[in-house]
């Protein structure tokens, strides 16, 4: 595993144009990006048909055709991944729900602290969040943060700038929300 200070190298090469680059991140942060993906994927139903490793490498092909996307470090790279991981998963349950029948089972029972008792189905999920990121955007990329990709409380945050007992304050605050609009 990389240092943070030979991943910010390499994004920095990324940021200057160096194509190349783009594999040798990948590569460096891979074990990461998988154990987050199987940490989201953990919780689905039975039967999920997408695997750790079939999230991972569709967001690596995603990150391949990005072109004009810079990052400001390890952190950054990572809240981008965790977006992208999460409009991936997005994409999958509707193309499964599209292909017919009843709406995709992908629960999400038990994960973080937000879904403890209660299961959501991931386009429930999206739409919760899409309902807070329309009155709290900080909160509601706080949630994908750290749900999505893995961030502790401490690395949210510092890439939000915000103190901690701000910070613990207002994502109590969006959990209980969220667990309001999952029910």
């Amino acid at each position: 595993m990389k240092s943070e200070e030979s991943i910010d190298g390499i994004l920095l090469r990324i940021n200057g144009g160096e194509e190349e680059a783009r594999s040798e991140l990948f590569e460096a942060l891979y074990s990461t990006l998988h154990r987050r993906a199987a940490n989201v994927l953990k919780d689905q139903a039975p039967g999920q048909s997408l695997q750790p490793t079939a999230l991972v490498s569709e967001f690596y092909l995603r990150l391949r055709r990005w072109r004009n996307e810079s990052w400001n470090g390890r952190s950054h790279f990572l809240a981008t991944a965790a977006k992208a991981m999460r409009q991936i998963l997005v994409d999958h349950a509707r193309a499964r729900s599209c292909r017919g029948g009843a709406a995709p089972a992908d629960g999400l029972a038990g994960v973080v602290v937000i879904f403890q008792e209660k299961s959501a189905d991931m386009m429930a999920l999206n739409e919760a969040m899409q309902r807070l990121a329309s009155f709290d955007s900080q909160m509601a990329t706080a949630v994908e943060l750290r749900f999505f990709g893995g961030l502790s409380a401490v690395e949210t945050a510092r890439l939000l700038a915000i103190p901690m007992g701000t910070f613990e304050k207002h994502y109590r605050h969006a959990k209980t929300w969220l667990q309001a609009e999952l029910r």
